[in-house]
C-alpha cells in the first residue's frame, strides 16, 4: 500500500497473500482501497491485485513455497510468508493443494502441510511468533517476515493468537486491555508514543527497531534508556 497512486510514494503499509480489500477510488492503475482485516487504508497497483477467493487456512512458519506440484523437487512458484490466508481444496498426509487467481486465471499449487494451520486455529503462545521474527529486518510500512516494522511484528503474531489488531501504533494504542504499570510479563505489550514491542519475560524485550535495523531481543532498561534519552516514556501496556 503505497501513500499515493503511484510507486514513487512512500511505503504505508503491506497485505499479504489472499488478504481481501474493497476498492474506493480508481486512478489509472492504482486503486484506492481499505483492508477488510483491519481498515487500513492506501493505494495498491493493480498488478497485485486478483479476483477474490475464500481461504480457509495461514501460513505459520516464517515462509513457505508454493509448488507446481505434490514434491519436494518439483519448480517453485512463489514465496509466502507468514500469515499468507490461503484456500485448500484437498489434503494428503504431507501436502495441501491449494486454489489462487493470478491475473485473474485460476490456478493450483502445492503447500507442505508442516507450514499451514486451518485459518480458526490459535496459537496460545502467540509470543513464540514474535520471537521467530528475531533478526527480521526493520522496515518502515513492512508487514511480512521478509521485512517489517514494530506494529507489525504485533499485529502478525497477534493474528495467530485469534485476535485482530489495529495495524499502527496510534491505532494499537486505543485498544482497552490494559495492566499495571508496574509488573511486566511475557507478553506484555508496551507502548511508547510511537513504538511498541512485547515482554518475552520479566526482563527482555522484543521489538523491531531502527536503531538496530532489525528484531531484536534486549533487556526493556536499555531500550527505555534510549527512548529517555530522546524524550520519550512508556505511555501504555496491553496484555495478551
Amino acid at each position: 500500500m503505497k501513500a499515493g497512486p503511484g510507486f514513487k510514494y512512500p511505503l504505508e503499509n503491506e497485505l499479504l497473500f489472499g488478504e481481501k480489500i474493497e476498492i474506493n477510488k480508481v486512478t489509472g492503475d492504482w486503486f484506492f482501497c481499505q483492508s477488510l482485516l483491519d481498515g487500513y487504508l492506501g493505494w495498491i497497483n493493480i498488478k497485485y491485485l486478483s479476483d477474490v477467493i475464500d481461504v480457509n487456512h495461514r501460513v505459520i512458519n516464517l515462509r513457505s513455497n508454493l509448488y507446481e506440484k505434490d514434491n519436494l523437487k518439483a519448480n517453485i512458484l512463489f514465496h509466502l510468508p507468514l500469515g499468507s490466508k490461503l484456500n485448500v481444496i484437498k489434503e494428503t498426509k504431507e501436502w495441501s493443494k491449494i486454489q489462487y487467481y493470478n491475473r485473474n486465471h485460476l490456478c493450483e499449487g502445492f503447500v507442505p502441510n508442516k507450514d499451514i494451520i486451518p485459518i480458526n486455529n490459535k496459537v496460545l503462545d502467540w509470543v513464540s511468533i514474535a520471537e521467530s521474527l528475531l533478526n527480521t529486518p526493520y522496515k518502515w510500512g513492512g508487514r511480512d517476515s521478509q521485512s517489517l516494522d514494530c506494529s507489525a511484528l504485533i499485529q502478525l503474531s497477534l493474528e495467530t493468537f485469534g485476535v485482530c489488531f489495529p495495524r499502527d501504533t496510534s491505532q494499537q494504542l486505543k485498544v482497552i486491555n490494559t495492566q499495571s504499570d508496574d509488573f511486566y510479563d511475557r507478553g506484555s505489550i508496551i507502548y511508547w508514543k510511537d513504538h511498541v514491542g512485547v515482554m518475552t519475560d520479566k526482563i527482555n524485550f522484543l521489538h523491531s527497531n531502527a536503531f538496530h535495523m532489525k528484531v531484536v531481543l534486549e533487556p526493556l532498561i536499555e531500550a527505555k534508556s534510549r527512548a529517555e534519552n530522546l524524550g520519550s516514556k512508556i505511555v501504555k501496556i496491553i496484555k495478551y
